[in-house]
């Protein structure tokens, strides 16, 4: 099976990516990784047991990040970055790393139906309400935390499965109505070998 993994940052380092790349390595998986560079890395590369693919990203696309549910320029860098990459390389699954792309794995599962697995190394919306970028009177103008508890429900009960760091991550996703059968622990510390990806159907009209 063919995995593109999606981290909206430079890559490596990542340790939590690394380990989970090796461990599906491992079990057979070929794993492919999109992410940005603004470090005018190769676009292209073989590192260790992954393909990295790199976009360079602009200082305009790079800061719209922040306010991605308001104006869809985010959206549409990594939009035309994962479309290209799939219609080339025919993948079997995709796995979005964090929640500010959810909405991107989603579209491109969908389309090609395919499962869609969300990573969530934290809680995000908990973040944002303590980041200082966010905090700011700008920040608060193009970043609405309430709309993005709601992208994180939307998602998460939209996505094929759903990986969190910890039994609290778990039990608080639960508590929001994700079905808690299709929520998966995967500490930065345990056997990653516990990830598994399965063919999944979609209904286009969710």
């Amino acid at each position: 099976m063919k995995v593109l993994m999606v981290l909206d940052r430079e890559f490596p380092p990542d340790t939590r990516v690394k380990n989970e790349i090796e461990a599906l390595h491992e079990l057979g998986y070929e794993i492919h990784l999109a992410c940005y560079t603004r470090m005018g890395r190769e676009k292209q590369e073989v590192y260790n047991n992954i393909v990295i693919h790199r976009k360079p990203i602009s200082k305009f696309f790079f800061k719209s990040g922040v306010a991605v549910l308001r104006f869809p320029f985010y959206f549409n860098f990594w939009r035309r970055f994962i479309r290209k990459l799939h219609q080339k390389h025919n993948f079997d699954a995709i796995h979005i790393h964090d929640l500010p792309l959810a909405k991107i794995g989603f579209e491109i599962s969908r389309k090609a139906n395919i499962p869609f697995t969300l990573d969530l190394h934290e809680n995000w919306p908990a973040y944002l309400r303590v980041s200082k970028h966010t905090n700011s009177m700008l920040g608060k103008l193009v970043s609405n935390n309430a709309q993005w508890e709601r992208y994180e429900i939307k998602y998460c009960k939209l996505a094929t499965g759903v990986i969190v760091v910890v039994d609290e991550a778990k039990e608080r996703l639960a508590s929001l109505g994700i079905k808690r059968d299709k929520i998966r622990v995967v500490s930065n510390t345990i056997n990653y070998s516990r990830l598994r990806y399965e063919k999944a159907s979609f209904d286009r009209n969710t």
